[in-house]
């Protein structure tokens, strides 16, 4: 069984319908990134980016690793821009190893949980949260204005006399 970009859990009847397993499209580099927003978290902890093919099993992005690629990241990206890098990686990632999948002839990696990062959907919202009286690091503030600018999805944001503001940037190389 293929999911691509699935966003439910399944239930562990379903888990054991398929003969060598169940594998997800998942867009981070595995552990780092487990559950929602992958893209975003990238920014926020700094950490290492990527695409996994990865097993099913009880735990959220948790099981056995088949495939991964790691994706390079700067300044210039985005949210949105981490999202469609991962669109297209993950894909090749799986024509390149199609063969291998579909006579499941693959390696399997155990992760280690207790290495990387796990969020849930809600953690978002207040991760984006701009508080202005705060000192950040540069760095931590324009990663948290790149990390929430993907047009059409909710921006970085702050309060301001009542009034809520939202923010998104554009860095370019020069």
């Amino acid at each position: 069984m293929i999911l691509a970009w699935w966003p439910y859990i399944l239930t562990k009847k379903l888990m054991n319908i398929p003969k060598i397993g169940c594998l997800n499209f998942h867009p981070s580099y595995l552990p780092y990134n487990r559950g929602k927003h992958p893209n975003f978290w990238t920014l926020i902890e700094n950490s290492p980016f990527g695409v996994s093919l990865h097993l099913i099993n009880e735990k959220i992005d948790g099981g056995d690793i088949v495939f991964q690629k790691r994706i390079k990241k700067d300044w210039q990206d985005t949210g949105k821009t981490l999202h469609e890098k991962s669109k297209r990686e993950i894909i090749d990632l799986f024509k390149k190893n199609y063969k291998k999948i579909i006579n499941g002839r693959f390696p399997r990696k155990k992760q280690n949980l207790r290495k990387g990062s796990f969020h849930l959907a809600f953690e978002i919202d207040q991760a984006s949260k701009i508080e202005l009286n705060k000192k950040y690091p540069a760095r931590d503030l324009l990663n948290i204005l790149k990390a929430r600018t993907y047009s059409g999805f909710p921006a970085a944001w702050f309060i301001d006399q009542g009034k809520k503001y939202e923010v998104t940037i554009e860095i370019k190389k020069v």
